[in-house]
């Protein structure tokens, strides 16, 4: 008899679940948000290679060539996304404007490691 009572509860909470997503549709992102990368993973490809590339470029230039290609070929794969016809307008609506900004501002950030390590090269005699 209690099995039939459990039952009973799970499918009342799927209705409501169910009956909020029907009203408040913004609340089930399961069109493109979930298939994107989020903000945690794009900044912590920022972050991360940028702390690469600055370690590699102070250490030997020529070593930045090669381990900035691959975050460069990431962060170009992930603008084209945003930016297609069919993917963009929907992760607009949605994320917002700010999921833009912050994977623009995530590759700024490993653009600006690579060059300040570029920058802070030391020669050796």
């Amino acid at each position: 008899m209690e099995g039939e009572s459990g039952i009973r509860r799970l499918t009342a909470v799927r209705s409501c679940v169910a009956g909020l997503w029907a009203f408040l549709p913004e609340l089930a992102f399961a069109e493109v948000s979930d298939k994107v990368e989020g903000t945690a993973t794009i900044w912590a490809v920022g972050v991360i290679a940028a702390l690469l590339c600055f370690a590699a470029g102070r250490y030997r230039r020529w070593l930045l060539f090669p381990l900035a290609a691959i975050p460069l070929a990431w962060f170009v794969a992930l603008y084209f996304e945003l930016h297609s016809a069919d993917v963009g307008p929907a992760l607009m609506n949605e994320q917002g404007i700010g999921y833009f900004v912050q994977a623009y501002l995530a590759g700024a950030v490993f653009l600006l490691g690579c060059a300040l390590g570029w920058l802070a090269h030391r020669r050796r005699k």
